[in-house]
């Protein structure tokens, strides 16, 4: 699949480099995962629980509080070789896929962009 064709995909090696690959917009974080997963990383978002958020190197990451057992969690996100986001939260959750946390730190980066 082609770059540009692929929402998870980061920004072309030969982009310019001002260009933030975490700066998402709402579509392309949808595409991310399930629509009630994205619907629950924004309300997390929308109800302040991302309590930090920054970049390190060629990482973003984030502090989220659940919003189910209130403790906050620390992620991490990069991109693999090929341009696809790689998420390391320390939540449970099952699955390969972002979690509510990665979703809303996402939502909240791209708040901070706006």
């Amino acid at each position: 699949m082609h770059p540009d064709q692929d929402p998870t995909a980061a920004q072309p090696a030969n982009s310019p480099p001002d260009l933030d690959p975490f700066l998402l917009d709402h579509d392309r974080i949808q595409a991310l995962a399930p629509a009630d997963l994205v619907r629950a990383g924004l309300l997390h978002f929308r109800d302040n629980r991302v309590t930090e958020v920054g970049i390190e190197g060629d990482r973003l990451w984030a502090t989220v509080e659940d919003a189910e057992t209130e403790e906050t969690v620390d992620l991490h996100l990069t991109f693999d070789a090929d341009g696809h986001l790689l998420s390391e939260c320390a939540c449970p959750a099952p699955g390969s896929g972002p979690c509510v946390h990665t979703l809303a730190a996402l939502f909240a980066w791209a708040d901070r962009g706006a």
